[in-house]
């Protein structure tokens, strides 16, 4: 796989499975293989018969995609397909690797952690190596913050571990970038960088990433998390340029999320209207006052218009409430389109209200800890609702709901709030069984809600390309990274 500016190398060697190899033929680097604990042993993806399935392919958004697949040389039964994606004109290549087997293999922790290996790089020709943090929470301005910090020489000598998610190394006029695409709060960590004194660097699983015991065949296979790698000419302020163009440009699929627009959301007067004026949250939300602040909008030039909690009758469900909208939300739809805007609507996605259809149909996807189900509690002065879990079959059920509305109602834009990312340990959901211990189904949880979330936008922006899911992080404990930006983009103050 080749663009003008590098080529992929696949060999499947225990030392390098693949390298990216500079436009200069002369410069390259080596990706050490995927290590898996399989059935309680050590398994290098060390890899013969490697070869491509079938020619690059391009995708929508002008990325090109091409599938590799070997078999473990000391395990026949197993084996890897390695998924890469890279855009003609940027240096980041996106990759991913599926682990499957034809004879029954389980993924085993004997010593009661994860064990997976994703790579491992030298950065022994880089002198200098930077960390960057996406998910440090700010209480002060209730956001989270990006943050860049200098990793000394002393961490590789006292073999210090690094959260990242990103890792810049610098130096001979070449940068090295490397990412792995999770999301978690500063500090937890489910994923780590662990350095080396000869300044070797390895990604390794820290928790969540699977249960023990957990099956893998071909029907069901393992998927890593997606994984980066960049390798150019340049300094790190060049790297820093070509990745910010690789998150706008070809990061998601979801192009629509890209676009720039000024919002306006009826929650600034909702919440002042509560605390400075004395009334409730839901008293400004009816069907004269919106129409009045679509008007202003209209004359601010705003490009969406957001109506926030209390559009809708009750959670899970997502109608339209006819007592507050007389004329309905399509109306309003109607004279936003008159005035040149967008119809967004705020969304709960873990809610379902006590007497909703998706509560009655998906009883057994309430989130729960130790047995005990979330809820019901209040949802901003609406129905008591019940804590649904993502990482269950309730996923597809919201994805459509969110698939009805865009079709019904118009909505282009949909901004989801409230989703913290822990608090489901049950063991009859997609997140661990009843033979995984509490605490790893708690983990494994935390571990997939944003893979879930991903999930849930990537079927709907296939059905409706225009639609744009925007996750509000203006609280802590949310799983803020690379992984939700691969399908929609953030909502920050």
């Amino acid at each position: 796989m080749e663009t003008k500016l590098l080529k992929i190398e696949v060999s499947g060697a225990d030392d390098c499975l693949w390298r990216c190899r500079l436009a200069d033929r002369r410069r390259a680097v080596n990706v050490a293989p995927p290590v898996f604990e399989m059935n309680g042993r050590r398994r290098v993806a060390r890899l013969v018969g490697v070869a491509a399935v079938g020619p690059a392919s391009r995708l929508a958004h002008g990325v090109f995609e091409q599938m590799w697949r070997g078999r473990f040389a000391d395990a026949p039964d197993l084996e890897l397909e390695m998924l890469f994606r890279v855009a003609p004109d940027n240096p980041v290549i996106r990759f991913q690797y599926r682990l499957a087997s034809s004879a029954g293999a389980c993924l085993t922790k004997r010593y009661g952690s994860d064990a997976l290996e994703h790579f491992r790089l030298s950065l022994a020709e880089f002198g200098e190596c930077r960390e960057v943090h996406l998910s440090e929470f700010d209480e002060s301005v209730h956001s989270f913050r990006l943050v860049e910090r200098d990793v000394p020489d002393r961490a590789f000598a006292n073999r210090l571990s690094l959260l990242g998610p990103i890792v810049v190394a610098e130096g001979a006029g070449l940068t090295l970038l490397a990412a792995y695409e999770h999301g978690a709060q500063v500090p937890d960590a489910f994923l780590r960088y662990d350095l080396a004194p000869n300044r070797e660097m390895t990604l390794r699983a820290v928790k969540g990433n699977y249960c023990h015991g957990q099956p893998v065949s071909r029907q069901r296979p393992f998927a890593t998390v997606w994984l980066q790698l960049a390798f150019a000419p340049g300094t790190g302020e060049d790297m820093a340029q070509a990745y910010r163009n690789f998150v706008l440009r070809y990061l998601s699929p979801n192009t629509a999320s890209r676009t720039p627009y000024i919002f306006y959301n009826t929650w600034c007067y909702q919440e002042r209207n509560k605390w400075w004026n004395g009334r409730t949250y839901l008293s400004s939300m009816n069907q004269e006052r919106i129409q009045a602040e679509i008007d202003v909008a209209r004359r601010m030039g705003i490009d969406v218009f957001v109506l926030d909690t209390g559009w809708y009758e009750k959670t899970g469900d997502w109608r339209e409430n006819r007592r507050f909208f007389p004329d309905g939300i399509r109306a309003l739809r109607d004279r936003l389109d008159r005035c040149g805007m967008k119809l967004g609507l705020w969304f709960s996605p873990l809610h379902a209200a006590v007497t909703s259809r998706a509560y009655r149909d998906h009883r057994d996807c309430v989130m729960s800890w130790d047995g005990k189900a979330h809820g019901p509690y209040g949802v901003w002065e609406t129905e008591e609702s019940y804590s649904m879990c993502l990482v269950s079959r309730y996923w597809e059920a919201f994805a459509d709901e969110l698939i009805r509305l865009a079709r019904e109602l118009g909505v282009t834009y949909f901004k989801w709030d409230a989703i913290g990312q822990y608090g489901c340990n049950s063991p009859d959901h997609e997140h661990g069984t009843a033979a995984s211990t509490p605490q790893e189904r708690a983990d494994c949880y935390a571990f997939e809600q944003v893979r879930y979330m991903g999930k849930i936008i990537d079927r709907l922006c296939r059905v409706c390309p225009d639609a744009i899911v925007d996750f509000d992080i203006t609280e802590g404990g949310r799983a803020v990274g690379l992984a939700f930006l691969a399908s929609g983009k953030y909502f920050l103050i």
